[in-house]
């Protein structure tokens, strides 16, 4: 005889959830059946994203994450496993825009830009790596860019350069 079961639902962290893209993302991947969870450096905005999700019927926690911090990246993705024991999907959606004219830019506003848009893409993938490692599964990495990754905008020179190293 052969023994066919239902494959375990399908999960995902996805930084920035709380609202914007992010919460648009893990809409649609509820849709198509994952759990999710949400990560956002707002934990009251991604416990309400949360909230909203489950009283719909979708299977949703959520995770304080300042994706600039590689603990709290990491803390995430354990949040991810401990409430769905396992990672599946990471979605990079975390990020800011502000738009300023290039001679204004100060030293702090690029290094926050670079450190929200590609530092924070990388130590969150890091992270997921790990786990799709330790689960012997794999997994799949998303990472949102923009087309300011190739073609230039006024008043977007860190932006850009940083979706720019997203997207590389």
């Amino acid at each position: 005889t052969t023994h066919t079961s239902r494959p375990a639902q399908r999960v995902a962290l996805v930084t920035g959830g709380a609202r914007g893209i992010g919460k648009g993302v893990a809409a649609q991947l509820i849709a198509e059946g994952f759990a999710v969870v949400i990560a956002d450096v707002r934990g009251d905005a991604a416990q309400e994203t949360a909230r909203e999700f489950g009283a719909a019927g979708a299977r949703a926690a959520f995770a304080v994450a300042d994706v600039t911090d590689p603990v709290t990246c990491a803390s995430a993705v354990q949040t991810t496993l401990d409430a769905f024991g396992r990672i599946d999907v990471l979605v990079n959606s975390a990020g800011i825009s502000a738009p300023k004219d290039s001679l204004e830019v100060t030293p702090e506003e690029w290094r926050r830009m670079i450190d929200i848009q590609l530092n924070g893409a990388f130590f969150t993938a890091q992270a997921a790596g790990r786990a799709f490692v330790a689960q012997g599964q794999g997994g799949s990495i998303v990472h949102i860019s923009s087309i300011n990754a190739e073609a230039a905008f006024p008043r977007r020179t860190a932006y850009a350069s940083a979706k720019a190293g997203v997207a590389m």
